[in-house]
Parts: C-alpha cells; sequence; structure tokens
C-alpha cells in the first residue's frame, strides 16, 4: 500500500507543478464507455464512445466513435485494429476526423498487488479540410492496486488506478500536426465493479498539450469511464 501511496502522490505533485508550464486552461468533463472481449473464439471486438464537454463543461466539444477488432495472440499480449471517428463541436463549424488504429495491448504482470498493463498504439489521422496524413504513437500504461490486500487487480474490490498516456507526433502536416511530442495526459482516481462484467474507473486527468507556434494548452478533466467485457 505503501508504494501505491507514493506513486499517487508523485502523480498530484506533477500535476501541480506543471501548470506553470501552460498559458491556457480549461475545465472539462469526459465521459467514455469502452466494451471488449472474445466474441468467437481468439477474436475479439471493440466497442468505444465518448463524449467530451469543454469551456468549462459547458459544451460538447468533441465527440468519439472508435470499434475495431483484435486477435488474442498470447495469454497476455492481444492485437488490434480499428477506425475512429472524431467530430469537434466548434460553435458553427464542425470538423471531422477520420483516423485508423492499430495497437498492442499487453498485460504486463504483477507489481506488487497492483496489475500493469500496457498499450502501444499507432494512427493515422485524416482531418477534414486538409490533404495530409498525420502518423502518431500513444504509449499507455496502466497500474491498478485493489485497496483490499490480496484482492484481484479489475475485479469486485474498490482500487487505486494510476494511468498515464504520452502522445508523439511522427510527422508535420497542412492541418497543424508537428512531428515531435504532442501531449500527455496522467489520471488517478479510483476503480469499482458494477456488475461482474462492468467497471467504473472515475478520477481527475490533467491533459497537457504542446501547441507549435502557440500557446500551450492544459485541461483540468472530471474524466468517467465505464469499462465492460462481451
Amino acid at each position: 500500500m505503501l508504494r501505491a501511496l507514493v506513486l499517487a502522490a508523485a502523480g498530484l505533485c506533477l500535476t501541480l507543478a506543471t501548470p506553470a508550464l501552460a498559458d491556457d486552461h480549461d475545465r472539462q468533463a469526459w465521459g467514455n464507455v469502452t466494451y471488449q472481449g472474445p466474441v468467437n473464439g481468439k477474436l475479439m471486438l471493440w466497442l468505444e464512445g465518448q463524449g467530451r464537454f469543454g469551456d468549462n463543461a459547458g459544451r460538447l466539444t468533441q465527440s468519439i466513435i472508435r470499434p475495431g477488432v483484435g486477435w488474442q495472440v498470447a495469454p497476455r499480449l492481444s492485437l488490434w485494429a480499428g477506425y475512429g471517428r472524431i467530430t469537434n463541436h466548434n460553435p458553427g463549424n464542425n470538423q471531422s476526423e477520420d483516423r485508423l488504429w492499430q495497437q498492442a495491448l499487453w498485460n504486463v504482470g504483477k507489481l506488487g498487488d497492483a496489475a500493469i498493463t500496457s498499450r502501444t498504439r499507432l494512427e493515422q489521422r485524416q482531418v477534414e479540410g486538409g490533404d495530409d496524413t498525420g502518423w502518431r504513437v500513444r504509449q499507455f500504461l496502466k497500474y491498478d492496486r485493489p485497496f483490499t490486500p490480496g484482492a484481484a487487480p479489475g475485479g469486485a474490490a474498490p482500487s487505486l488506478v494510476l494511468t498515464s498516456e504520452a502522445f508523439f507526433a511522427l510527422d508535420d502536416t497542412d492541418w497543424g500536426a508537428r512531428s515531435g511530442f504532442d501531449q500527455i495526459r496522467n489520471f488517478a482516481g479510483v476503480g469499482f465493479s458494477v456488475a461482474p462484467k462492468a467497471r467504473f474507473e472515475i478520477g481527475y486527468m490533467n491533459q497537457y498539450i504542446n501547441r507549435a507556434g502557440d500557446n500551450d494548452r492544459m485541461n483540468h478533466i472530471a474524466s468517467v469511464n465505464l469499462f465492460g467485457r462481451f
């Protein structure tokens, strides 16, 4: 438990230290529903929908639909590919993005009583109004430790959940992407089951966005996630 508290404190210190790096701040609320799991032997399905509310959580600013299919290549490793439709809801001028994605989802193993999960995702982004395809890689890590000693991570017992995801653009595009570090998202919250195959993870997410040629941005996000399995 001490290790989990140290990690949580380190994440909090990072969050408190980084606001000075950004000139533009917003308070947001993000809702996510993701269902995944096997549908026929090793064949797997991924269904995801998100709604993101910005401008002090006063209006819908982005919606995401992201389906995909996967294959369980090893007991702790699955490979995926899919499509994402992202709509930025700008006042009077919505902008859409089509995004192909591929990912490797790896259950790394245990760190003490905690489960460590890694997700490496590659994206090909085509934005309305632009001709170029933007390539981006995202690396996600998750730490999930039950508050009850000996309980299974991701099971019925409530748990401490810490995640971090770093984004890196691989090329420049005519619609604004610039190669290099794009953004990082850090989350701290609590996970708890509401049914045998449904689990909420609720907490605070800090999103720092590197905007080349403009003021960097930091979003303070109330994040509500429902994860289910088929």
